[in-house]
């Protein structure tokens, strides 16, 4: 045996195994690395491994068979005594190879040893960070442009590339601990997500999303494992701050994300801000990882906002509930969906009340289980707005946002809060806020844009557009804002045409589809509204068909399956025609107890004018109570006037005030109110049959503003490939 011994170390055949170790080991390091940083398949390193592997028995036979001397490579045996002697060296090379084992052997150790400490490890790694942070950063002076990072949807590298919603998941905690720094300014979910699927330059999406860092990374994962590559990368230089592969088990699923967001976090407040901060702690984290996972499908599903996945959603938190009857968040957004279920949404038909109570009872449980849950605290604050409780709404939404920033769900509902309460200048400040944080958000793009163009401030919507155009990948966020811009121009047919074709390419967002039905409906396409199947719209348009008894049963059906008062008030001017003024009388006093309560809820401050007012007045006119209609036509005088002060100058605005004048006699404003509507462009292919006027068709001008009014029709039908309709029709 020691012959042997002795025979392998003369052959140099430890030498070898040692030095191909030691290369080994560092070959394997750089695979990992390639891998993550350039996105090669998952079964790179793998393969280096086994390649490695592989090679070392090759290697020692080499080394036993071949001897290196000055005239190459020779068979060992054939070697004479001599040349051996000469070969001969000293042994200091094998005491160097042997302490870089030990080093090795000690440092895959230690890290397996530290993975087991999270806070340890992100510890570490994060005074490291913030060094090369540092490094990188020392030749600028820190202002709020370097504050500033996006969290781009990590990679779902996993061999059947079915754990995207983990993926998503795991970026989107990373990016709400982040938002935990109230001087980091942290691009929002919508915005950054925008970015899925699409390679390209991350120095042009750090510019489009105005942030001097990208974090980006990946995810991988295999049975009970997981791996997961974060990187952090300065966007003016594209130079890579800090990266990180973490191998865990999923249960430790939770301490991997808080090691990613803790490490950037380090990096950023220490080296940026020239401040220490400890990261509060992370939110509540669900016991088992079937209920985590379900929550994030869930979530996934809840941002589509469409009716069939919410109802899925819906089973999948009951699921992770019973599961988990301990995790908040999963009460938070089963919540939520009750109230995106609502018919206050347009995507279910459960009367918000009633949906807003259910959720109450679900929202209450997780701030039981989590009283300072961001997300928990804006949800009860629009489920108290929905039932009327206004100061506390607000007091819960805005103390949602001083815990998360980030939350621009919370944000848009804060500001629709402003805009009912009438407070439109402080509701379009909030709009602006969550613009500038997330701009690809739809419902803030959406809303802002509308009160952009109804209160005389297009410059201020092209503007927002513009900004956005460039990073969206498609359409259905685009187009309803476009169609907006063009109907400000007047340009209704070409509006229309951009939202068709988003339609037809399956685009279904309830603004699109909303404004699609609307503009078909006021060019007289009627068949063509109903096929949206957009609920108001659809039963406006069946009537201008002549289609009374389906329409009257269809809105009865509406009725019995629970819709609100709030949908039958705002189909008042369906009532009148079909002579049931009484349903939406009715209405108001059961759910308001008159109509002093139902115009405090309902300031009409969008910048559209106040028309349902006219309805709601004349409903009571026919049902015997003038008084109350009078209220109703006081209150939309001075809802038109105050929006008028604001800026608005839409034709809906002179369209309402013309409805207004008809209703309380005042036939010469009417009739110069209805020119002024004519003269901003709005088709009205019903004019003729609009209840408000009737006193005005014997007077003879009422002829001209007709022909006026199915001129401009006949022309934007004409824009939009439609037959001309006659004034008869």
């Amino acid at each position: 045996m020691r012959n042997l011994f002795t025979e392998f170390r003369r052959r140099n055949v430890f030498r070898v195994a040692a030095l191909y170790l030691v290369v080994a080991w560092l070959l394997l390091q750089v695979s990992l690395a390639l891998e993550s940083s350039l996105y090669l398949p998952d079964w790179f390193d793998s393969m280096v491994a086994a390649l490695l592997i592989l090679g070392l028995p090759i290697a020692l036979i080499c080394a036993w068979a071949f001897e290196l001397t000055p005239d190459g490579f020779k068979r060992t045996e054939k070697l004479g005594e001599t040349q051996l002697n000469t070969l001969k060296k000293s042994n200091k090379l094998e005491y160097v190879l042997l302490a870089s084992m030990f080093a090795i052997l000690a440092s895959v150790g230690s890290q397996h040893f530290f993975n087991d400490t999270p806070d340890g490890l992100a510890f570490d790694v994060a005074k490291d960070a913030a060094k090369e942070v540092g490094a990188s950063h020392s030749k600028h002076t820190p202002n709020n442009g370097n504050h500033s990072i996006a969290v781009l949807p990590f990679t779902d590298l996993s061999p059947n590339k079915d754990q995207e919603y983990f993926a998503d998941g795991i970026s989107e905690e990373i990016l709400n601990v982040l938002s935990q720094e109230p001087d980091l300014n942290v691009a929002g979910r919508t915005s950054s997500f925008a970015f899925k699927g699409r390679n390209e330059d991350l120095r042009e999406i750090g510019k489009a999303l105005g942030v001097a860092h990208i974090l980006e990374g990946s995810v991988r994962k295999d049975g009970e494992n997981i791996r997961v590559t974060a990187q952090l990368i300065e966007v003016e230089d594209g130079f890579h701050l800090w990266s990180e592969t973490y191998d865990r088990k999923l249960v430790d699923i939770f301490s991997i994300q808080d090691d990613v967001a803790a490490q950037i976090f380090s990096a950023l407040t220490s080296t940026l801000m020239g401040k220490s901060r400890t990261l509060q702690a992370a939110p509540l984290s669900a016991n088992t990882l079937e209920a985590y996972e379900l929550y994030l499908l869930a979530r996934q599903r809840i941002y589509t906002r469409e009716k069939s996945q919410l109802e899925s959603a819906v089973e999948l938190l009951d699921r992770a509930i019973a599961l988990d009857p301990g995790y908040a968040p999963a009460y938070a957004q089963r919540a939520l969906s009750e109230v995106l279920l609502s018919d206050d949404q347009q995507v279910g038909g459960k009367p918000v009340t009633q949906a807003s109570v259910t959720a109450a009872t679900f929202i209450d449980k997780a701030l039981e289980l989590d009283p300072n849950l961001a997300e928990s605290l804006g949800i009860k604050g629009l489920i108290l707005d929905n039932l009327k409780d206004h100061t506390e709404a607000e007091n819960y939404l805005r103390r949602a946002l001083e815990i998360n920033p980030n939350l621009n769900s919370v944000r848009n509902w804060l500001a629709n809060h402003l805009k009912r309460s009438g407070r439109i200048n402080d509701a379009i400040k909030v709009y602006e806020e969550a613009s500038l944080n997330d701009p690809l958000f739809p419902p803030v793009l959406s809303n802002l844009t509308m009160n952009y163009v109804f209160f005389g401030q297009g410059e201020k919507a092209r503007a927002l557009v513009d900004r956005i155009r460039p990073i969206v990948s498609n359409d259905e966020l685009i187009v309803p804002v476009d169609a907006l811009l063009l109907w400000g121009d007047g340009e209704f047919a070409e509006g229309l045409k951009l939202l068709k074709q988003s339609y037809e390419r399956g685009h279904r967002n309830v603004l699109a589809t909303s404004l699609y039905a609307g503009v078909l409906y006021w060019l007289g396409a009627y068949e063509e509204a109903i096929k949206i199947d957009f609920p108001h719209i659809t039963l406006s348009a069946m009537l201008e068909l002549g289609r009374v008894d389906e329409a009257t049963k269809l809105a009865k059906t509406n009725r019995s399956e629970g819709n609100s008062e709030k949908t039958v008030v705002s189909m008042a001017e369906f009532y009148l025609r079909i002579n049931k003024p009484e349903i939406v009388v009715e209405s108001i006093d059961k759910k308001y107890q008159g109509i002093e309560n139902y115009i405090k809820e309902h300031p009409q401050s969008e910048g559209m004018g106040s028309e349902k007012y006219a309805a709601i007045a004349l409903c009571y006119r026919r049902v015997g109570r003038a008084d109350d209609a009078l209220k109703a036509l006081e209150f939309q005088v001075k809802s038109d006037a105050s929006q008028r002060s604001l800026g608005a100058n839409s034709g809906f605005v002179t369209f309402s005030e013309a409805t207004n004048a008809a209703l309380t006699g005042n036939t010469d404003l009417a009739f110069a109110k209805l020119q002024e509507t004519i003269d901003l462009g709005v088709p009205a292919a019903n004019i003729q049959k609009r209840p408000y006027f009737e006193s005005l068709h014997t007077d003879p001008r009422w002829a001209g503003i007709v022909k006026q009014f199915m001129d401009i029709v006949n022309v934007e039908r004409i824009k939009y490939g439609l037959e001309p309709l006659s004034l008869v029709e």
